[in-house]
């Protein structure tokens, strides 16, 4: 699968294609395919605090994920990696392995979680330390 002309721009980590170990014979979206499982996180809203599960709370907590790995490589490499070719590179166990928790039961109401990438939870939950030496490895 070709990385469309929106995500291959001169910043981008890869301009190749997505590695096809990754495709178990569908195309996944370009999108971040990835997972966060949260369920009854703290969220403190409108002056008070309460328990939310999802996408809601997930993508912060990636936000953030994406924020600490990015200080750490500009202070030791000088660049920021971002976008869906380099959550699949360093998902390559040559990047250091282990970036991933692979979520492998459950499901999102439409798609069940298997071993690999699938839709339901795409590569995985990070492993924080393990994702930002993946990141550093695949960077330098």
């Amino acid at each position: 699968m070709s990385v469309p002309d929106r995500e291959a721009d001169e910043n981008s980590l890869f301009t190749g294609e997505m590695p096809s170990s990754y495709l178990n014979g569908i195309a996944p979206s370009c999108s971040l395919n990835v997972a966060g499982v949260v369920d009854n996180g703290a969220v403190y809203f409108q002056q008070q605090w309460g328990a939310f599960a999802g996408t809601s709370v997930a993508a912060p907590i990636w936000a953030t994920v994406q924020a600490l790995v990015n200080e750490d490589t500009i202070a030791h490499v000088g660049i920021v990696g971002y976008g869906p070719q380099l959550y699949y590179a360093v998902a390559d166990e040559n990047a250091g392995g282990n970036a991933y928790f692979d979520v492998t039961s459950g499901d999102n109401l439409y798609y069940p979680a298997t071993p690999g990438w699938d839709y339901a939870t795409g590569l995985g939950t990070p492993n924080l330390a393990n994702f930002d030496q993946a990141v550093f490895n695949t960077l330098q």
